[in-house]
């Protein structure tokens, strides 16, 4: 999973696309993990929420 921080400009920050990419790679590189497919779950939370980010 990954926790990012929330984006009023759109859907998602540069981290969030960056991490969706790199497990779609992950994915159809069938040699890397041979059975396997990655998921992900996205959590967003205020960046200025500690206590928020602690309890994800």
């Amino acid at each position: 999973g990954g926790i990012f921080e929330s984006v009023e400009s759109g859907p998602s920050g540069a981290e969030e696309l960056a991490f969706k990419f790199a497990l779609n790679t992950i994915n159809r590189n069938r040699t890397l993990l041979p059975n396997t497919t990655l998921t992900y779950d996205i959590q967003r939370i205020n960046i200025y929420d500690s206590f928020e980010a602690s309890r994800k």
